[in-house]
């Protein structure tokens, strides 16, 4: 455990000090890719809300498992309550070192018009307690890194709805 704790972070280092032809060659960006994780936090992720203004907010949780540091940059998201309901997308650039996750939150919010609410709540009221319906979200999310651009795209389903005033 101490040796690969000393080989780790020797090779972090390393990577500091490489051209950047070399530091692609050894660390390509199709791997950083798949060593980003892009998901719906597990507490509350998305939140229906009714009143003067009906809305949507979803909450997402970046992971970079990854040895450089990765910038977000934009977050693109369809979300579909059975069928494509909104697009929208988070422009707030947020850095995340690596092998950690975001701190600060990821954090989508969305009016909602009169068709929206209709069909959102009539999709929410065909599922049952035992069974409950799944949105699904289809995310692209753009990074920049020292590999240059990184694109992660994920398709996300969640049953875990908050529903207030709706």
């Amino acid at each position: 455990m101490l040796f690969e704790t000393i080989g780790l972070f020797l090779v972090e280092r390393l990577y500091h000090f490489l051209p950047r032809w070399l530091e692609r060659r050894m660390l390509p960006p199709a791997r950083v890719q798949q060593e980003i994780d892009v998901d719906l936090r597990r507490l509350s992720p998305v939140n229906v809300s009714g009143g003067e203004v009906p809305s949507v907010n979803l909450w997402f949780e970046i992971t970079n498992r990854s040895q450089i540091v990765i910038t977000l940059d934009r977050l693109l998201l369809e979300v579909w309550f059975g069928q494509p309901t909104f697009r929208g997308a988070v422009l707030n650039r947020i850095e995340i070192q690596p092998r950690s996750t975001t701190k600060e939150a990821v954090y989508f919010w969305t009016p909602l018009d009169a068709q929206q609410v209709a069909q959102i709540k009539r999709y929410l009221d065909s599922g049952t307690p035992g069974n409950p319906v799944a949105i699904t979200a289809d995310i692209s999310a753009y990074f920049v890194s020292r590999l240059g651009w990184l694109k992660v795209d994920r398709h996300l389903n969640e049953t875990n709805v908050r529903r207030v005033g709706i």
